[in-house]
Order: structure tokens, then sequence, then C-alpha cells
């Protein structure tokens, strides 16, 4: 039996890869078409961007690199504040203040201490106790940095003392050393001092016999380097007219402290009368000598009035 032959062409089936390059290209295509204008969008931000960075940092470092940050301020100094003298038997407040490597100062609390604890002693936050008449040094540490302060301590004498004296030796016209020169006869004597002065041992003082016609003198002095009180002046004394008729004097004042509250010690003095001409000298000692307090109400003056 004969096949019959069809007359119609056969279908061409396209190449495979004929047919991938075709659908790439067409999608290549409408890729290219959606985002183009989103692409050249971004890129154009991104570039402005960066311009503005640029310019922002070349504006702030004037064409130069930027310095590297520096590290805190190191201490360069240390500075102790506080009084040069203090008084026994009181306190003063010391601080320190340090200079920092930039310039600037600030406070602090340094290790403080004190080279002659017999004489001062000093508590972490800086407070000096005057013990003993004498000199210490404080010092005071911060960071590794010490810095030191020479501090004198002096014999406090301030206040009003009262007390009693006797006559070792006496130079008068006949008659008047045989009623002073008495072992068992004590003289009272009263003596108000005023302690100033930048290193504290400036003295002003009123002293006064009362048994010897209200004899008063107008005396000044200093403390010693060794603690010691000298004293030394005169005044007037007048008659109940009011004329002078003699000069009090006063010398070789030479007293300490025995305990804080009580005065050992000496002087001399000397009453010159005018008519007739004479002078009556004594040598004295204190027998006691107690502070009753630790204010004054002293009133110089240039004239005792004997009565």
């Amino acid at each position: 039996m004969r096949k019959c032959q069809s007359t119609t062409e056969p279908r061409r089936i396209p190449d495979l890869p004929d047919l991938f390059h075709a659908r790439y290209t067409e999608q290549r295509t409408t890729s290219r078409a959606a985002y183009g204008p989103m692409r050249q969008e971004g890129t154009t931000l991104v570039l402005r961007l960066t311009i503005v960075a640029v310019s922002v940092l070349a504006a702030a470092c004037n064409g130069k690199s930027p310095a590297a940050p520096s590290g805190p301020a190191a201490a360069s100094n240390l500075l102790i504040s506080g009084d040069g003298a203090v008084l026994t038997g009181s306190s003063s407040n010391y601080t320190a203040t340090v200079t920092l490597s930039d310039g600037t100062t600030r406070s602090v609390t340094p290790t403080w201490s004190s080279s002659n604890g017999d004489v001062a002693s000093v508590d972490n936050a800086g407070r000096l106790d005057g013990r003993a008449h004498g000199l210490t040094t404080l010092t005071a540490t911060h960071d590794g940095i010490s810095a030191t302060k020479s501090v004198q301590v002096v014999n406090d004498y301030r206040g009003t003392w009262v007390g009693t004296f006797v006559v070792n030796g006496c130079d008068a016209p006949p008659g008047v050393c045989s009623s002073y020169e008495i072992d068992f006869w004590d003289f009272p004597i009263e003596l108000e001092i005023l302690q100033t002065g930048n290193d504290l041992s400036e003295i002003r003082a009123m002293f006064l016999l009362p048994s010897f016609s209200q004899i008063r003198a107008n005396l000044s002095g200093t403390v010693t380097s060794d603690g010691r009180l000298n004293l030394a002046g005169s005044s007037e004394v007048g008659g109940r007219r009011g004329s002078a008729w003699a000069t009090f004097y006063v010398g070789a004042w030479d007293t300490t402290l025995s305990g804080h509250d009580a005065m050992t010690g000496r002087w001399a003095q000397r009453l010159s009368t005018f008519q007739p001409p004479s002078n009556e000298t004594m040598e004295n000692e204190l027998v006691t000598m107690t502070r009753t307090s630790t204010g004054v109400t002293l009133a110089p003056t240039s004239r005792s009035a004997a009565h």
C-alpha cells in the first residue's frame, strides 16, 4: 500500500541558543527602560553627598589634616595655702591647689604630713593643730607631686593674767628695801597681753601693780625664737592733782609658759621720782601667774594715777 505524502511544509523549531538569547535581550531591554532613571538619580545623589562632605571637611580643617585628640592635662605644680604661724593650742586649716599642664588650676585633696609631730599634727583634711613652740614643715602630696610650707608654732600668751611675785633684790633709799625684801611677802600683779603680727610674735601689754599705788605701765615686746616672752616699757605716775611725780619703768621681762595657762619668770622695775630725785630699783620673780581669760580690755595709758 502506498503511503500518503503530506503537502504541508514542516514547522521550523528555533534552536535553543537562539531562544535564550532572544529572551535575555528582551528582559535586559525592559530592565534598562524601567530602572535607568533610578540608577541615574541615585548616582547623582551620591555624588552630591560626596561633594558636600569634602567641602565641610576642608572648611573645618582649613586644608590641613585634623589633629589627633589630646590626653587629659597632667599636674605640673602644687601650692599650699594657709597661715605661716599658729598659736599653741590653736588650729589652722590648709588647702592645696594644683596647676595643670594646660595652665588651669583646681583644688585637690592631697596627702598631708608634718615633719615634727611634737610641734604640730595635721589630719587628712589639712587641719593643723599647734602643740608646742617650734617649727614644722607641712607637706602635701598629690599625683606624685609634692609641695612644702614652713609653719611656726608660737607660744600663746594672749589674755588676762593674775598672779603674785616676790622681790629678790632692791636698790633704793634707806628704809625702802627692808619692807620689800621679805621672803614670805607676796605682792599682786596683773598683766593683759595682746598678741598679733603675721608671725604672731608681736606683743602689746598693760602691766599693773595693785599694791604699788596702782602703778601701770604700757609694755611692748616679742615672743623670742625659743618661745620666751620679752617685754619692756614705762609710764608716768601722776598724783591726785594730775601732775606727774615719777616715771615707772619695766625692763628685762623674761617669762615663759609653764603649761598652757601658767607663766614663770622674772623682771626688773624702777621707780624714778622727780622731787626729790631718787630711784627705786627692784628685781622681781613670779610666784604664781595664771591666765584667767583669753580676752583683754587693753587700753594703753600714758600715766598711772597714784592713790
